[in-house]
């Protein structure tokens, strides 16, 4: 219990950091009505703020109820395939703005089917094209969001990519 609560609250207080420091010194918009770049953060971060505080709650009141359950060791709360995840994740936001969208987005998302359990190669390569383009085409073409394209090589490769999808 104790373990469950001190991570809930250490990403509780991460996401209110986020939730403050998210659209610092961007310029609210001239267009009366319009969401700035920081509203859809904000609107998630909220979200999470409410569900981690509620997940709080609800993990206090059960483990102190009459025939509480057991301590969770780490090994099992902190599994080995969490952790990679976890850091499958740190290097995706870190290599975003130097591989560009559509290349990390393909690694992560091929690399994170084998952490998963998936052994196939050919469902992980189809598996990790085909998320990829539908995640561009959503946000690139239907939200038109500006998705990084890396640098060197790899903003070549994200330029010729793109104009295959479009």
């Amino acid at each position: 219990m104790g373990i469950e609560i001190i991570v809930n609250i250490v990403f509780l207080l991460f996401c209110v950091f986020c939730f403050i420091h998210v659209g610092v010194g961007v310029q609210p918009l001239a267009i009366p009505g319009a969401l700035s770049g920081s509203a859809w953060p904000r609107t998630i971060l909220a979200g999470l703020i409410v569900a981690v505080t509620l997940n709080i709650y609800l993990t206090y009141r059960k483990n102190h109820a009459p025939g509480a359950p057991r301590e969770i060791p780490f090994k099992e709360f902190m599994p080995p395939k969490f952790i990679l995840s976890f850091v499958l994740m740190l290097f995706y936001a870190i290599g975003i703005n130097y591989l560009g969208f559509i290349v990390s987005t393909f690694i992560f998302i091929t690399a994170f089917s084998y952490v998963i359990g998936l052994r196939e190669k050919i469902k992980m390569i189809f598996g990790g094209l085909v998320s990829t383009g539908v995640i561009y085409i959503v946000f690139q073409i239907f939200l038109q969001v500006m998705l990084p394209r890396g640098v060197g090589i790899f903003r070549e490769i994200s330029l010729w990519l793109e104009l295959l999808i479009q």
